[in-house]
């Protein structure tokens, strides 16, 4: 789970929509994960996905970063065939991805931010099921003229 984990992160910071394809859960299945495949991830699903991954990738990077990410996950023992793995325990480069998504955004208060890979089993092999993001409650209010 650790590897899936931290190869999708990779894949998402270098943009490789075709590696974050191959390495997630078909979207919009309701009855049991299914991984997805080559034929699943063809070229019109990457170039639509490729569009999102710049900005993930913006936010999944430490600031000052260059070259090839080294990602490492210090996930916790999975109870069956899904888990989770907090934003906390994801490393970019030795600075947690939690604290990477803080440090890129605006405003955000750290108490209502919560960020987590949900991960499924798959005929043996892990994949990403789900990247979700909550940052609370907040109120935007408009610049005034």
């Amino acid at each position: 789970m650790s590897a899936a984990a931290g190869g999708w992160v990779t894949a998402v910071i270098e943009k490789d929509a075709k590696s974050v394809c191959l390495r997630s859960v078909e979207p919009g299945s309701d009855s049991s994960p299914k991984a997805t495949t080559p034929r699943t991830c063809d070229k019109a699903k990457t170039q639509k996905m490729a569009v999102g991954l710049k900005s993930m990738s913006k936010a999944f990077t430490p600031q000052g970063a260059s070259g090839k990410p080294t990602v490492k996950v210090d996930a916790p023992t999975p109870k069956g065939d899904e888990a989770t793995v907090p934003t906390a325990k994801i490393k970019v480069d030795g600075k947690p991805l939690r604290a990477i998504l803080l440090s890129r955004s605006k405003g955000m208060d750290p108490k209502s931010f919560t960020a987590k890979v949900k991960t499924n089993k798959i005929d043996g092999k892990w994949y990403i099921g789900d990247f979700d993001m909550d940052m609370g409650h907040q109120t935007l209010q408009p610049k005034k003229p």
